[in-house]
């Protein structure tokens, strides 16, 4: 199983500057289903995750630093607690973990 690691464009506060940010691994297989189903060769994963969050969180997120980063992982957390308590108390999964299980379901909803 090969996977691809997303890295995004954010604006680090704390450095006050641009930085390529890795944001998560997903599955090749799962990333070129999804790239076909975009059309596009590079893709640039920022406006979906911002449709994503929106969708699932009812929250408007950006994704322009890395605040908003932190925000999502935060949302996730308290998502993933709730409806996977065992998993998530166990700590079997860390939160790129959590953060790689919520895009690849997002881009697996999309594809379908």
């Amino acid at each position: 199983m090969s996977r691809k690691l997303l890295k995004i464009n954010l604006y680090d506060e704390t450095k006050k500057a641009f930085c390529r940010v890795p944001f998560c691994y997903v599955e090749v297989s799962l990333y070129t289903r999804f790239q076909r189903k975009v059309k596009a060769k590079k893709i640039d994963i920022r406006p979906h995750l911002s449709r994503w969050a929106r969708v699932d969180f009812n929250v408007n997120l950006k994704f322009e630093t890395t605040y908003a980063v932190e925000l999502l992982m935060a949302l996730l957390k308290d998502y993933y607690k709730a409806v996977q308590p065992v998993i998530y108390n166990t700590r079997l999964i860390d939160d790129k973990g959590w953060l790689q299980v919520w895009v690849s379901g997002n881009m697996e909803k999309e594809i379908s």
